[in-house]
């Protein structure tokens, strides 16, 4: 089985811009991109195989904050996924015109991206990082739950928040899947700190969209770019994702205002048969305490290991799981966990520091729990493929940690 290194606080490990601006770690893309790009390789350097996008908190509402045009806000989400891959397709330097591997004497936002990096050379693969809708809102709302009209959640009115998270997601996933050059750069979806089971269920939904369009060979003007044919789109259609939420108290519970949700409800709201939308690839733990990482670790993999009993999930293309006739044969999903570094002090509106490696020995000890339990359960049943585990860090989380993270993973492989 593997585990896979995740990187570590993309925003908190960039200090200056990402904390003052609404873009957060997006900022550095247009202000700042020699210094995103040295934290990427940081990451890499120090052991990570999947870094995620300075895109978390990149959306139309938080780039009209900073200033910035539609046009400009959709520039930027995609420099920032071509950044990224740059830097594992072995530039080493963003891609930029013809000029691949060059970056110009005065680099800026205004330098647009044109070129898909070729296939990676360094085994390190880009997540697209969406955060909810919660994280564009000012004050950021990801750990509470509680948003406005018509995104907010009551029992009255969830069929109209899901309806509202669905276009607010599909709406952002289309930047990316409408530029073929961007699409093709990205390996995986990772949506991220997700507070509400409504939230999840439209991210699904959002996605089942997405890849229909795709396969269709259209997009948000409902044609594809003549530049592209059908069969590009298609081919682009089968990107693996994963959908990760947050528990940010001591209760083990998901902070949706309208449930009192476990790791239960969450994994049949990920997973479970939801009137034909598409199953992710992966389920996971991110921006939490990794003080409780561990247990929630080993419920998590149970209740994915259940949830596959019972719906016996195969995985389809393009990275969904659905049913199949034959119970015992299963693909698991991975199973990702991020936990922060340290405590956030509110009274001092800072991030108390982390020790290295007692962190690090907490995120391994979870990873080796779920790896344990999919393991056992798979000597028992037709397992399709092995299972895959990836573990890094969320907020406060620095190269320091996740190369301990790395070191302590490969002494006890």
């Amino acid at each position: 089985m593997t585990i896979t290194i995740l990187d570590g606080g993309l925003g908190t490990s960039l200090s200056g811009i990402a904390d003052t601006s609404p873009l957060w770690s997006g900022a550095f893309v247009r202000d700042a991109p020699t210094n995103l790009s040295r934290t990427h390789s940081d990451f890499i350097e120090a052991g990570a195989r999947i870094i995620q996008t300075a895109t978390y908190q990149i959306s139309y509402a938080t780039g009209e904050r900073a200033g910035l045009t539609r046009g400009e806000t959709e520039a930027l989400m995609r420099e920032a996924v071509l950044l990224a891959a740059s830097l594992v397709r072995g530039c080493g330097q963003p891609v930029r015109g013809d000029a691949a591997c060059e970056p110009p004497n005065n680099p800026s936002a205004s330098d647009v991206y044109s070129s898909a990096p070729e296939p990676t050379t360094t085994g390190v693969e880009v997540a697209l990082s969406l955060g909810p809708y919660g994280a564009t809102l000012s004050p950021s709302c990801e750990f509470t739950g509680v948003y406005p009209p018509p995104f907010g959640s009551s029992p009255a009115a969830e069929a109209e928040a899901e309806d509202a998270l669905t276009h607010w997601h599909l709406e952002r996933l289309r930047v990316c899947a409408s530029d073929a050059n961007t699409w093709e750069a990205i390996d995986i979806i990772a949506f991220e700190t997700i507070p509400l089971l409504c939230e999840m269920r439209a991210v699904r939904r959002a996605m089942g969209i997405l890849l229909s369009e795709l396969q269709d060979g259209s997009h948000s003007n409902g044609d594809h770019d003549d530049a592209t044919s059908k069969s590009d789109y298609v081919r682009l259609g089968g990107k693996k994702w994963w959908i990760s939420c947050t528990f940010p108290g001591p209760d083990a519970r998901l902070p949706d205002p309208t449930a009192s949700a476990g790791v239960g409800d969450i994994v049949l709201a990920v997973l479970g048969e939801q009137h034909g939308m598409p199953r992710p690839s992966g389920i996971g733990i991110n921006c939490t305490p990794s003080s409780a990482i561990v247990a929630l670790a080993r419920e998590l993999s149970i209740a994915v290991v259940d949830t596959v009993r019972v719906q016996g999930l195969r995985s389809s293309p393009p990275g969904s799981a659905v049913m199949e006739d034959t119970p015992l044969s299963w693909t698991f999903p991975w199973i990702i966990l991020y936990p922060n570094g340290g405590e956030y002090s509110l009274s001092e509106s800072r991030w108390l520091p982390n020790n290295s490696q007692t962190w690090a020995s907490a995120v391994a000890l979870a990873a080796r729990a779920a790896e344990a339990t999919l393991e056992h359960s798979q000597q028992h049943s037709r397992c399709r493929d092995s299972p895959r585990i990836i573990a890094g860090g969320c907020c406060n989380t620095s190269p320091a940690d996740i190369e301990a993270l790395a070191c302590l993973l490969r002494s006890n492989a």
